[in-house]
């Protein structure tokens, strides 16, 4: 029952006798509770309550229910209610906390430590880092912001790049990737190669691009003067994806996504080789995204970042590929803004 957008306040009691019922979707209305005796419903499955103002669910025993949607509402944030739920029950929308970018004094001293940091420059750095904790921009030499970068302070990398702007990449230029990166490494290699980019050590002192990463490289391979240093969204949107000599006929795009709906493994993997073979036409994007990000082909998951990254447009590559915790939009956002259909989401839920 698709009860969605109808700018409902209140919910009739009356629906705990239909017992057929599978699915309710309620999402988009700006009801603040459930009926108690839906927690009853026996052929209930799933249940959308995306950005409605229920905070609570009713006491029950929801003897069917296996999915929960809940983005955009607020027991999105009640941690307490999700652990008296029966474990069966798939939870999609949890708020998640995000990382608190502070830095203990106990922390910052063991580090500091480990770093064989002098006392005089222990006191510079930490001020330094309160500084950048209150938004302060304060003069800081390169090798301060590296420093404080180590100390995973976020920003600091943002600071970073800007010291060393993009150039123009081409054809012979070597780069080399400083700490660890969420882009599957043998998939970017193949697509920096195809741009004429060779990939090299971090001991290469030829590499004129640099790709930050993470704070766990050796610093003394950073040269500002002498290098372009890249985030990963800025590299990729440099490296076009490569083409497939026999591009995917209209026709077989619907029968790609039919063969990822199956429920028989053996025709996930035949969709998988048509899109190694002919690559990942655009139309597919918006619910290849929705099943990536929501996991819902688990077999696969180990060739999804490796087919992402070779064939898909970088902008895609990154809302499919990024850790959700850096994500800035919920997952049912991005997949729409890549075409995903009211259609294609009533299958999926």
């Amino acid at each position: 029952m698709d009860l969605s957008g109808n700018q409902l306040n209140s919910l009739p009691h009356s629906f705990a006798s239909l017992n057929q019922l599978i699915r309710i979707d309620l999402s988009g209305n700006p009801i603040p509770e459930i009926p108690s005796a839906w927690a009853d419903l026996p052929g209930l499955k799933s249940l959308d309550i995306r950005k409605t103002k229920i905070d609570s669910l009713p006491a029950g025993t929801w003897p069917r229910l296996e999915k929960l949607f809940i983005h955009q509402a607020p027991i999105a944030h009640r941690t307490d209610i999700f652990r008296s739920l029966p474990v069966r029950i798939r939870i999609t929308g949890k708020a998640q906390a995000r990382k608190q970018n502070t830095l203990s004094l106990n922390g910052f001293r063991k580090k500091a430590n480990r770093a064989n940091w002098s006392s005089a420059y222990q006191d510079r750095i930490w001020q330094l880092a309160e500084g950048h904790l209150a938004g302060k921009q304060d003069h800081i030499s390169i090798t301060e912001l590296l420093d404080l970068w180590s100390l995973g302070l976020t920003g600091i990398d943002k600071r970073l790049i800007r010291l060393a702007p993009g150039k123009n990449i081409k054809n012979g230029d070597q780069m080399f990737i400083f700490g660890r990166t969420w882009l599957p490494s043998s998939a970017f290699q193949r697509r920096a190669e195809h741009a004429g980019i060779n990939l090299v050590s971090s001991g290469s002192s030829s590499a004129n691009l640099i790709l930050l990463g993470g704070p766990q490289g050796d610093q003394r391979w950073l040269k500002p003067g002498q290098q372009t240093w890249w985030s990963e969204e800025a590299i990729l949107a440099k490296l076009p994806p490569l083409q497939s000599s026999t591009p995917m006929p209209m026709e077989h795009r619907d029968q790609v996504i039919s063969l990822l709906r199956s429920g028989i493994s053996t025709y996930h993997s035949l969709a998988i080789q048509s899109m190694i073979d002919h690559g990942i036409p655009i139309g597919l994007y918006g619910e290849l995204l929705w099943i990536i990000r929501q996991d819902l082909r688990p077999a696969l998951r180990r060739k999804w970042p490796e087919l992402v990254m070779q064939y898909g447009q970088a902008e895609w590559v990154v809302d499919c590929l990024k850790p959700k915790k850096d994500l800035h939009e919920e997952i049912e956002t991005l997949a729409k803004k890549w075409g995903f259909t009211s259609e294609a989401k009533s299958y999926w839920s």
